[in-house]
């Protein structure tokens, strides 16, 4: 009589597969990166969940993939403390950006009101020059051209002090 137990076999061969399996899975995490571990990390977890599951074999994870676990959790950290200060990093430059931006607009708004001042300025200076060398023949008209002179005299000095102050 044959004691022949077909699902001690299956047991045993799956057993066989998995650790060999396991093997493979042990000698690739030993080769990779830490770039490279993030993405096998799902499918490894599948694996042995499945191995734990059936009750195949108990799986006993050694210590140099406890530490692959700590040093990818630590890497993980440091990359989203990285993304982090790179997010912090892009908002400061774009606020950067923004505030050149205005600063430009300012600085062509100052430009326009330069250029309309000078405009103002050279007839002023113009009609200055035409009252200083007119010769005056009456009391009355050397009185009001005196006037005239003055106020003229007033108004390019303030148009040239505005013309430095937005300089």
């Amino acid at each position: 009589m044959s004691n022949f137990d077909g699902r001690n076999v299956v047991l045993t061969l799956r057993k066989d597969f998995i650790l060999n399996v396991w093997a493979k899975i042990h000698t690739k995490l030993s080769n990779l990166t830490t770039d490279s571990v993030s993405s096998i990390q799902f499918e490894i977890q599948v694996i042995l969940e499945e191995m734990d599951g059936k009750g195949v074999v108990d799986i006993e994870i050694p210590e140099p993939f406890f530490k692959a676990k700590e040093h990818l959790d630590l890497i993980l950290t440091k990359k989203g403390e990285k993304v982090e200060e790179l997010s912090i990093t892009s908002q400061s430059l774009k606020e950067a950006k923004e505030k050149v931006k205005q600063l430009r607009a300012l600085r062509d708004a100052a430009k326009k009101e330069v250029e309309e001042i000078e405009s103002r300025v050279s007839p002023a200076e113009e009609e200055y020059r035409r009252c200083s060398d007119v010769s005056l023949v009456t009391v009355d008209a050397l009185a009001d051209v005196e006037t005239k002179k003055q106020y003229l005299e007033v108004t390019l000095k303030d148009l040239v002090n505005y013309k430095l102050y937005l300089d």
